[in-house]
């Protein structure tokens, strides 16, 4: 009793309002939610004949998902899980397929930015306390949290509903519920005859009857309504022959030895491939600095500042699995959108994360059970969380209601979203287009002005504005 009390106590689950048994569900869902990338990023770094060894990186991935998300729960005590990115992955393939880069380089890519993220996410001031320096705002200064915490409000929940809409897409499109289909980056629908379209569809409904209805005491009407969800239209699936059960449910890990230590950081190569350097490391900069909000406001760990606990180590586990997994031949590590699914079943803290990370190093070796997932089943879960996210809409109006510009940015940010897909640059644009606006407001309004606000915002803005050049950049070579 002593022991589950200390648990409870370092991971602060009574206080945030959960329990051990919620905390184990959310960090099941949240893995059951992700298990696709197994499947998906091993697959995609073999894609080609210069590509990766499929099975090595399976490894890899197994291996660093599981790891990173363990050390986020015991060091950062939120619910966020990583494994490596869906962005980078496909630049990295797209440049070894052009015969720009080799695989080896490509990592050495991914070494040279996560470099990059851990000068910025740690506070290296620290030094200076050895000359003299006392002052803990610069001893403890760390440029990643200062930029993070200078974006507005208004935009910090504004990613949420971005993020919503971001899996809502991914699901209906690219996770198999197939009731609506990606064809030239457009929406077209899918085939209502297909006995798994409406297996998907009908699982689709069944979550979001469990988790949307509501008792009169605001609780789900069933509690883990997404991991029955996924269960009962994985059974479905197999009872009718859409998936077959494995024909065997243990095996040894393949050997991650032909992608371990393989990077290259020399040559005139690097001339070449410069831009996308900047590419990995401002995507993952402000994807990483989304999700973690959006889930954030999700949890309820988000105050009226847009502020939320211990983000500065989320910022240290992201950039350090960076580095580390890029030694194990994987492209830019970062903090899954997914996460939200473990979240909305009622995480609260890095127990969760615990429990996701354990499963993704029980996948190693039982791989072909946690494989088994069809696509419509993760699909049908994640559009649900998709909806859910965008339900803090309400936030976002009671947050302007007062401050028609703040509204606007907003607006703008989800307009940009919903046109080009794309979450960073969506974040990027909200940032840029809130700024200006500042200014506009400054110019009529002239209030005074906070030196330190003022400083951030500057630096804030500046950053929107380079993720921009850097995709100029990157795409005019």
């Amino acid at each position: 009793m002593k022991e589950r009390g200390a648990i409870d106590r370092y991971f602060e689950i009574s206080s945030r309002g959960s329990s051990f048994p919620t905390e184990i569900l959310g960090g099941v869902v949240t893995f059951m939610a992700m298990a696709y990338i197994l499947v998906v990023h091993p697959t995609i770094m073999a894609a080609g004949g210069k590509g990766m060894p499929r099975e090595a990186v399976f490894t890899a991935t197994a291996l660093i998902a599981g790891l990173s998300s363990i050390l986020m729960g015991l060091w950062a005590k939120l619910p966020f899980a990583l494994a490596p990115g869906m962005g980078s992955n496909a630049i990295m393939i797209g440049l070894v397929g052009a015969g720009l880069i080799t695989w080896q380089q490509g990592i050495g890519m991914v070494v040279i930015s996560g470099a990059i993220f851990v000068i910025v996410s740690f506070p290296i001031l620290r030094w200076l306390q050895l000359v003299g320096v006392r002052d803990p705002r610069i001893l403890n200064f760390n440029l990643r949290r200062v930029v993070i915490e200078a974006i507005p409000v208004s935009v910090k929940f504004g990613v949420s509903f971005c993020i919503g809409l971001q899996l809502a897409i991914l699901a209906a499109g690219r996770s198999g519920i197939g009731f609506a289909l990606v064809n030239n980056n457009n929406f077209v629908l899918g085939d209502l005859t297909n006995p798994q379209v409406v297996l998907g569809l009908v699982g689709l409904l069944l979550i979001l009857a469990m988790v949307f209805l509501r008792r009169k005491n605001d609780r789900p009407l069933v509690p883990g309504g997404y991991l029955i969800g996924m269960l009962a239209i994985t059974g479905i699936a197999i009872y009718l022959g859409m998936v077959k059960s494995p024909a065997t449910f243990t095996g040894q890990p393949p050997s991650v030895l032909p992608v371990f230590w393989a990077f290259e950081l020399t040559g005139d190569w690097i001339k070449q491939v410069y831009p996308y350097i900047l590419v990995f490391f401002m995507s993952d900069f402000f994807s990483t600095a989304g999700t973690a909000l959006a889930c954030a406001e999700k949890a309820g760990l988000m105050d009226d500042n847009g502020n939320v606990p211990r983000l500065s180590e989320v910022f240290y586990v992201d950039s350090l699995f960076t580095v580390i997994g890029a030694f194990f031949g994987l492209t830019v590590v970062t903090t899954f959108v997914e996460s939200s699914a473990g979240v909305e079943s009622g995480a609260r803290t890095g127990f969760a994360s615990l429990v996701t990370g354990t499963l993704f190093l029980v996948a190693l070796f039982l791989s072909p059970i946690f494989l088994m997932i069809p696509p419509m089943a993760t699909g049908a879960a994640l559009f649900a969380v998709g909806i859910g996210m965008m339900m803090g809409i309400r936030r976002i109006v009671r947050q302007t209601e007062n401050d028609q510009l703040e509204l606007v940015s907003v607006l703008l940010m989800i307009a940009y979203y919903a046109l080009l897909r794309n979450t960073a640059g969506a974040m990027c644009f909200g940032i840029i287009a809130n700024g200006l606006l500042r200014v506009i407001r400054f110019a009529y309004d002239r209030p005074r002005i906070n030196r330190v606000k003022l400083v951030s915002g500057v630096l804030l803005f500046a950053l929107g504005v380079s993720y921009f050049v850097v995709q100029i950049l990157s795409t005019s070579r």
